[in-house]
């Protein structure tokens, strides 16, 4: 993982500057959270974004621009995108500038980030709406405990934390089609895959984060390929993003539509 850690520093370095990134890492160390605004190049085009000085925020620009974790090798025009477990906008932003036709959902259920989010949404004129709520299994009230690194921030199903409103995707767009669904929802990956009635659900790619230690990658993986779909090799990334496994991320591609 030290490899990949200067792998990601020489990143930063090159493309938001040396000393905006030795601030912010200083920053870090000083504990000041401060909010405040980058710019770097990606796809072309140039990416701004407001961030706190949080070492969460340094992996997440990494793994999304630099190591490309979200990456879909296949030609696909996506009308509509969903991604579940939107944080500060980095997924959106990424897929916004792959690709400029999609409209994309946005779902976040802790309130705190949802300033942030739309401001990088709108700053990067990326086509997007946002929910402050969070994709389940189910619909209704749960709860949403806020841990100081947002990775680590979840859905409670204790009387716990902050009230927030949870949604299906089986209630909230039975009869319509997705193109590209994104999770990276804190352990609820499992219970949102097993959740969906793929006979009245159109999905065409799915590509999640594998959370081991709270999910069940087998698990995942049975079920999608019992629902047709095909579960892409392991991109070569992805040893940067984690060694161990072969799936840091999971792709998975409705076979009639390859």
């Amino acid at each position: 993982m030290l490899k990949t850690r200067l792998i990601g520093i020489k990143w930063l370095c090159f493309n938001i500057g040396l000393f905006e990134t030795v601030r912010i890492f200083l920053n870090i160390f000083l504990k000041n959270k401060e909010e405040h605004l980058i710019k770097f190049r990606f796809n072309s085009s140039e990416v701004k974004m407001f961030i706190k000085n949080e070492i969460t925020d340094m992996a997440m620009l990494t793994e999304i621009f630099c190591f490309e974790a979200y990456e879909i090798r296949k030609n696909i025009d996506p009308k509509l995108i969903i991604d579940g477990g939107a944080n500060k906008g980095s997924a959106a932003i990424y897929f916004g500038l792959k690709y400029p036709k999609a409209k994309i959902h946005c779902y976040e259920p802790n309130v705190e980030l949802i300033p942030i989010l739309k401001k990088n949404i709108e700053i990067n004129k990326i086509n997007a709406e946002v929910f402050n709520e969070a994709l389940s299994d189910r619909e209704g009230d749960l709860f949403f405990e806020i841990n100081e690194n947002h990775q680590y921030s979840k859905l409670s199903y204790k009387d716990t934390g902050l009230k927030v409103k949870a949604v299906s995707l089986n209630s909230k767009y039975v009869g319509k089609k997705i193109d590209i669904l994104k999770l990276d929802v804190e352990g609820e990956e499992e219970k949102i895959i097993s959740s969906i009635n793929f006979d009245q659900l159109s999905i065409n790619t799915i590509i999640q984060e594998v959370h081991y230690d709270r999910v069940s990658f087998e698990k995942i993986k049975k079920k999608l390929e019992s629902c047709d779909y095909f579960i892409d090799k392991p991109y070569p990334q992805y040893k940067w993003l984690n060694a161990i496994e072969n799936y840091p991320i999971l792709v998975a591609v409705k076979i009639n539509s390859l």
